[in-house]
């Protein structure tokens, strides 16, 4: 038989094709489409059953499908004109698309393709549909349609949203607990007496290669510089911009000027009239732990345990400025072996040792010498006389070993300074005591204080 055919329309249920391969259930539609059209025989329209398979190109001549054949079996046909359903599936993503028929009477053996391939166009429903508002859409999206770039500008304000991988805002400030931010990223508490914000850092320590002391936040500004700043100002001030300190803690009130030291951290409260209750600049609860300045281990006798050298006071109150830190700490020399050191100046080189008896006492050049070493001082004897010391070491004094007192003087109480005067170089103080007496009591352990520029 000889047949033609000729297209009618392609059917609005098209548009939900054309929008499957982007919205899979809006309006909750499947992939098939409802296809009419009109067969002709050579006499004119033609009636009973007839095979058709349908079979989609990307050309209206020649090329490859890719989509089909799809065969629909015993169709019927009345003065030429049939309605059926053709399902391709997902096969539309909104490109030109030209549809090959082909057509049998029921049972024969083959297929006569018609002519020519019909072009699928869009109703003017499927047209708008590329460009409408989905604000009166329901249903789901894909998560794979999810992306920046097919859903500009959304802002996601329901619940239990769960976001992997990397999130960029690239302009204007994010919010949680404000509708109103004001700076880059603001987080406002919404219940009383709970914090705005916890940060944790998940950390397995040596087990998988990870640093123990991974920080728990990192602030950090891209000037260099890393300023940070904890608290709040009120009133009208201003802030030595050049000497701002990489971290500050405190509040400001009225007429205030904040400034520091480049890397330095900074604690201070600035007031002008506003009450008498900001009097707390730095305040550490000892009852919950000692304070270690150089050390990790305080000791327990001890809120505060610095292992180094400090200075102390404004050093403005005198002409001349100091020019050297010190430290101060307890001396327990229970030990009478010879050569023990009680004491140290002069970097270490310039001892102050024990000479191998209960109660005597030395000082030690313990290298080539140089500079001007200086004893001076005085002790106090078991019958409550003054022994003085004075002693200019001329000549640096190189590996040279000076008495200062001997066990038969009875010392039981001296102060001591010794050092280089004369250049100006390190000096050390110590005062000790120890149990001594004219009935036959004479105990070895001098305990006391030293006050010195060398670390010891």
């Amino acid at each position: 038989m000889k047949t033609k055919h000729m297209l009618k329309f392609a059917v609005a249920t098209l548009l939900v094709l054309n929008l499957n391969s982007q919205l899979s259930t809006v309006f909750a539609q499947a992939t098939a489409f409802t296809y009419q059209g009109r067969l002709n025989g050579a006499t004119g329209p033609v009636t009973g059953s007839y095979d058709l398979t349908f079979t989609l190109f990307n050309s209206s001549a020649g090329g490859s499908p890719f989509a089909g054949p799809v065969t629909n079996a015993s169709v019927n046909v009345t003065n030429g004109l049939f309605t059926t359903t053709v399902d391709f599936g997902n096969a539309f993503t909104g490109a030109s698309n030209w549809l090959a028929v082909a057509v049998r009477t029921n049972g024969a053996n083959n297929f006569v393709t018609l002519s020519p391939r019909q072009q699928l166009t869009p109703t003017p429903y499927a047209i708008y549909a590329e460009s409408a508002n989905a604000g009166s859409l329901i249903g789901t999206i894909p998560a794979a349609n999810l992306s920046v770039a097919n859903l500009p500008g959304v802002a996601l304000i329901a619940g239990t949203n769960t976001f992997n991988g990397t999130q960029i805002i690239t302009g204007g400030n994010v919010g949680i607990g404000t509708t109103t931010p004001q700076l880059g990223f603001e987080v406002d508490s919404q219940v009383y007496g709970q914090a705005a914000a916890q940060f944790d850092v998940a950390n397995c320590g040596a087990t998988c290669g990870q640093s123990d002391y991974q920080e728990a936040i990192r602030l950090w500004n891209q000037n260099g510089n890393g300023q940070v700043g904890l608290g709040f100002l009120v009133g009208a001030g201003s802030f030595n911009s050049n000497a701002v300190p990489d971290v500050w803690i405190g509040t400001a009130y009225g007429a205030y000027t904040v400034g520091g030291h480049a890397n330095d951290f900074q604690i201070s409260t600035t007031t002008n009239s506003i009450g008498t209750n900001l009097v707390n600049r730095f305040y550490i609860n000892g009852n919950n732990g000692n304070v270690g300045i150089g050390t990790s281990a305080p000791s327990s006798d001890s809120l505060l345990q610095v292992k180094g050298m400090v200075r102390m006071g404004s050093e403005t109150g005198t002409s001349e400025a100091p020019n050297r830190s010190i430290l101060v700490r307890r001396i327990n020399s229970a030990s009478s072996v010879s050569n023990q050191v009680v004491a140290m100046s002069l970097g270490g080189t310039m001892t102050l040792d024990r000479d191998g008896t209960t109660g005597g006492l030395i000082i030690k050049i313990n290298s080539s010498g140089g500079g001007v070493p200086q004893i001076t001082g005085f002790g106090i004897n078991a019958s409550g006389a003054t022994v003085n010391v004075y002693n200019i070491l001329y000549g640096g004094g190189a590996n040279s070993t000076t008495q200062i007192f001997t066990d038969a003087q009875h010392i039981g109480y001296c102060r001591l300074m010794f050092g280089d005067a004369y250049n100006d170089s390190d000096m050390t103080t110590v005062e000790l005591m120890r149990t001594v007496d004219n009935g036959g009591n004479n105990f070895p352990t001098w305990v006391g204080t030293v006050t010195s520029t060398v670390n010891q």
